[in-house]
């Protein structure tokens, strides 16, 4: 597979998944509560965190401790049934293990990503080639290997951004799959060895890696990094795991092709236009209670020569002589209001 080739799949799934990312990146706005909404001059939006703990909340009633990994046997045979058990207790150990050391269960994580975005990824077990063999010689050397066993496995798994990932969506499971991103020039030069000319350390470098059940090919900034001995993948399988929400409609249309878009529906998708609302009733009912509690000062003369409006609760607004002004006094919070946002809220 030469780089181009991959570059041109990667430029067509792009266009083929660039509404799930777009509807993706809005999720992330309501679960960050950073997206745009309305405020007076002078005062901030009420962020309520609604987003935030509707996922979190939804999350803690998915049932993860019960999983269970099961290896059919290749053939009906003692023997493959026995290599088949030893690896249903490796990789259950493994599980395990990457739960105790990870700062969240995996699946957990998993699971509040693909409520969050639709889908979720997750990448691995993979070997890591930086970890030292067992030694063959010393009884020291074999006791510290031992010791940093107990503390690291040599397998990696990661949870990949969903926006990096891509993978034609007619066939599932996908024949290939490609992510991007960025790696550090340092780390790519320790690892592969590649000279990357012109870039120092700290710089990032665009990176890409295809994967397919028997190749696995890197580019940094378009061109390949492993030789073509080195791109056969060992594994035999393609090391993404796909965990979709469930609350899209996975539905092939006539020309046997699906719409991302659909299929991967975030819990917040269908409560934009609710959250913003929710926003902006609560930050109404701030900016009542600051104006209540701390209206506005209005003071003649000085040596304003037009009106200097103030902004903000307790701002003064100075006006020129001769001026005369109306003062306006601001009623409490109108019950309608906490009636509505109650309503929305529910």
């Amino acid at each position: 597979m030469e780089a181009k080739e991959i570059k041109d799949l990667l430029g067509d799934l792009k266009t083929e998944w660039q509404d799930t990312h777009d509807n993706m990146e809005k999720e992330l706005e309501f679960y960050d509560d950073t997206f745009v909404s309305w405020k007076p001059k002078g005062f901030s939006v009420h962020r309520t965190g609604r987003g935030a703990f509707i996922i979190n909340k939804t999350a803690d009633h998915v049932i993860v401790q019960n999983e269970v990994i099961t290896v059919p046997p290749r053939k009906d045979t003692k023997v493959e049934e026995e290599v088949a058990d030893r690896k249903e207790r490796f990789f259950t150990s493994l599980a395990r293990r990457e739960d105790a050391q990870g700062k969240e269960m995996v699946n957990k994580t998993l699971a509040k990503i693909a409520l969050l975005f639709g889908m979720a990824v997750r990448k691995g077990p993979l070997l890591d080639e930086t970890f030292p063999w067992r030694p063959e010689k010393g009884e020291e050397e074999l006791s510290q290997w031992l010791a940093m066993c107990r503390e690291r496995t040599p397998f990696l798994s990661s949870f990949p951004d969903p926006r990096a990932v891509f993978f034609p969506s007619d066939i599932f499971p996908p024949r290939y799959v490609i992510e991007e991103g960025k790696k550090k020039a340092s780390y790519l030069r320790e690892k592969y060895g590649i000279e990357l000319p012109g870039k120092k350390d700290e710089d990032s470098v665009d990176w890409v890696e295809y994967w397919t059940s028997k190749l696995r090919v890197f580019l940094a900034d378009g061109e390949k990094v492993l030789k073509e001995e080195a791109e056969e993948n060992i594994g035999g399988f393609i090391p993404y795991g796909f965990i979709f929400s469930g609350l899209g409609i996975d539905l092939l249309d006539i020309a046997g092709k699906r719409n991302p878009a659909k299929m991967c529906q975030g819990i917040l998708h269908p409560y934009f236009g609710t959250l913003e609302a929710l926003t902006r009733i609560a930050t109404a009912i701030d900016v009542s209670t600051q104006n209540f509690a701390q209206p506005q000062m209005y003071a003649k003369g000085g040596e304003a020569t037009q009106v200097d409006w103030a902004e903000g609760p307790a701002g003064v607004t100075h006006l020129p002589p001769g001026f005369e002004f109306v003062k306006y006094d601001f009623p409490a919070v109108y019950p309608d209001m906490w009636r509505f946002y109650q309503s929305i809220e529910e």
